[in-house]
């Protein structure tokens, strides 16, 4: 019997270097091809410390923008804008404290029978923590329009508003330790298991009067997965949507513990080879 041909391609040394030389980042890519399924990660850390502090008040217009990018998972981005006058009042604090760690990651081609098959373990100890406060008050005929957006690790939160009337307090706090990830892929399936050490946490508090407060709260697959058609998980959604006066408080929180799966023996098959690398 002819096996069928299963693709496994892990750049990781490749993009880890150079990807380190060009901007200090620590990272992975993976792609594998099962026979047409396909899925691939790709994820970077950094060494980071960094801390804003700021302050804002008067009348006039302004236009602000904050974004952080993918740093092991996480990302957020911030718009606040008015563009016809107004009383303002701002103030904000974000904090990211990001540290490279060891990275374990296990792979293995085999079969079983005549059905091929990759699986990937993948066990970050990288440590990442997060904070952003943000107080905001306005009043003006013009209106101000704000946003802010969170992700970390297929979480997602999203808040908007579009006020001539606006009081609004909010706090997002995340940390991370480690970070397990295992992939089966097999012709016409795939399966992923994704697990973490972290906690994390949404406060608001918010009165509104104006045409549109918005709510968003989605539980989906991460961004940095690329996988098949054929295998789109649900999503939870939670969406809010509020005209007119409104007064609002939400606390959202998560927290999890993991330890490596002790079924990792696993990885075996009637035919197959292990690899394993080590990224630090």
């Amino acid at each position: 019997m002819r096996r069928g041909v299963v693709i496994c391609i892990i750049s990781l040394l490749l993009i880890s270097l150079f990807v380190c030389y060009s901007s200090g980042k620590e990272g992975y890519s993976i792609e594998v091809d099962v026979n047409g399924t396909a899925w691939g990660i790709d994820r970077s850390t950094q060494n980071l410390n960094l801390n804003i502090e700021g302050k804002v008040s008067g009348f006039g217009n302004i236009s602000r923008n904050n974004r952080i990018r993918s740093i092991s998972g996480v990302s957020f981005s911030e718009k606040s804008s008015v563009v016809r006058g107004g009383n303002l009042s701002m103030e904000d604090r974000i904090q990211l404290v990001a540290k490279e760690r060891p990275v374990y990651i296990q792979y293995v081609l085999g079969s079983l029978g005549a059905t091929e098959y990759a699986k990937i373990g993948i066990d970050e100890r990288w440590i990442t923590q997060f904070i952003n406060y943000k107080n905001i008050s306005y009043l003006g005929e013009g209106g101000i329009r704000t946003s802010e957006r969170y992700e970390d690790n297929g979480e997602h939160i999203f808040s908007y508003t579009d006020s001539w009337k606006l009081s609004k307090e909010s706090m997002y706090v995340s940390f991370n330790n480690r970070t397990i990830i295992l992939a089966e892929i097999y012709p016409n399936s795939i399966k992923v298991d994704r697990s973490s050490n972290k906690s994390s946490l949404y406060y608001l508090d918010m009165e509104s009067v104006g045409a549109l407060a918005r709510i968003d709260l989605i539980s989906a697959r991460p961004s940095d997965e690329k996988v098949s058609d054929i295998s789109e998980e649900p999503v939870s959604r939670n969406l809010q949507d509020y005209a007119g006066h409104v007064k609002t408080e939400l606390m959202v929180s998560d927290r999890w513990v993991t330890a490596y799966p002790t079924n990792e023996t696993d990885f075996n098959g009637d035919n197959s080879s292990s690899t394993v690398v080590l990224v630090e």
